[in-house]
């Protein structure tokens, strides 16, 4: 039996149903709204510039250090055999404070190791310079070292404070970026100072080294400030300059380097000669009345870099002239009073750094004048005594 379907009219609601659902269909689809761009992650961009300290801080290759403990075997050993029968006790050819066969530990057991294989002491000093070339190699470039490393943090604060002011970040994110500045300076601080502590224990170790090596008796070089004023030379230090800059990538240019000039001692009492431009600075020397010295401006202003008895260091500008100044004429003995007077000088106060200047020169001519009284006085109560005798 063949069934066929009826055919029915659908209904005007149902009509109306499809068309719209139709419709939907063939709507524009939106576009998915692209994602705002995600921030620069903020790092330590300067990190790759404290390894180095790290390197130096972690230096273990040194062979002064095995040198050390060998010294101190080889002075075992050597006083050990000598002392085999009948003691034994003879000047070293090299060394004239070291006696063949002592023990000795440290840096002196270093040097003495190193002179019972040398036949000159300009053999034991270069066998001593050849054990830290490396050492010396890895130190020289901390300057710059430090100098980078600082640079580019400097760098990477300034570019905070640009990224605010031109409203790239606000004030929040700010203070996060600032707070990891922090943490991150404080690293680069550490590696620095821990660098800088094993620089200068090797460096100590170092020219107390040379300094056995050239003939100084052990007791001589126990000072580590002394050791240093004899190897001190202002002329092989250089001058650091720092100047505020808006454009991070302005090439600064250091200031040509002053010739040296032709100077007198002019303050009576003489001049000391410091190990830095600094009047509070260690003394290491003094340079008497009318002296000639070759003075070359200091990076500091109101300096000079010299050197005296062979000793580099700084005098104060104020203390030196460029015209041989009067000799000093002792005056006949005479009997009566002594009376002081004090000769005028330049006063002006004009601007901070003069005035400054003249307070300096006040304090030094108080203390002149305390001295000269002093002797003044006892001298008149010489007088006295002389006559009631």
């Amino acid at each position: 039996m063949t069934i066929i379907a009826q055919w029915k009219t659908p209904s005007p609601r149902f009509v109306a149903t499809l068309l719209c659902a139709a419709s939907l269909l063939i709507l524009p689809i939106p576009k998915a709204q692209a994602l705002p761009p995600k921030k620069a992650k903020f790092e330590d961009v300067c990190a790759p510039l404290r390894k180095p300290f790290d390197k130096i801080k972690n230096l273990r290759r040194d062979k002064a250090i095995g040198g050390a403990l060998k010294g101190a075997l080889a002075g075992l050993v050597l006083g050990t055999v000598n002392n085999m029968g009948k003691p034994k006790e003879r000047q070293s050819s090299v060394l004239p404070w070291m006696a063949v066969g002592a023990v000795a530990g440290g840096v002196v057991g270093y040097v003495q190791s190193k002179a019972e294989q040398a036949s000159t002491r300009d053999e034991l000093q270069r066998v001593i310079a050849n054990d830290f070339n490396d050492e010396v190699a890895a130190y020289s470039p901390m300057p710059q070292m430090i100098m980078d490393l600082g640079n580019c943090r400097r760098d990477q604060i300034y570019s905070v404070e640009v990224a605010k002011t031109s409203g790239e970040i606000d004030t929040t994110e700010g203070m996060v970026r600032l707070k990891k500045l922090e943490e991150w300076n404080q690293k680069d601080e550490k590696a620095i100072a821990d660098a800088a502590a094993m620089q200068q224990s090797r460096i100590s170790y170092y020219i107390r080294a040379q300094r056995l090596a050239e003939g100084a008796p052990p007791e001589q070089t126990e000072s580590e400030e002394q050791n240093f004023a004899q190897y001190s030379d202002a002329k092989l230090i250089p001058a650091v300059y720092v100047r505020k800059v808006e454009n991070m990538s302005d090439v600064q240019v250091a200031p040509p380097v002053a010739a040296p000039v032709e100077l007198f001692v002019s303050a009576k009492s003489g001049v000391g000669l410091r190990e830095t431009p600094d009047s509070a600075a260690k003394k290491l020397g003094a340079i008497p009345y009318r002296a000639k010295i070759s003075g070359t401006p200091a990076s500091t202003e109101g300096w000079y870099a010299t050197q005296w008895n062979g000793i580099s260091g700084f005098v104060p500008a104020l203390y030196v002239d460029a015209k041989v100044p009067a000799p000093i004429v002792k005056p006949e003995p005479a009997r009566g009073v002594r009376r002081m007077t004090l000769a005028k000088t330049n006063a002006d106060r004009s601007t901070p750094r003069r005035q400054a200047q003249y307070a300096l020169a006040s304090g030094v001519s108080a203390k002149n004048v305390r001295a000269q009284n002093s002797s003044s006085t006892a001298a008149q109560f010489e007088d006295l005594r002389k006559a009631l005798t």
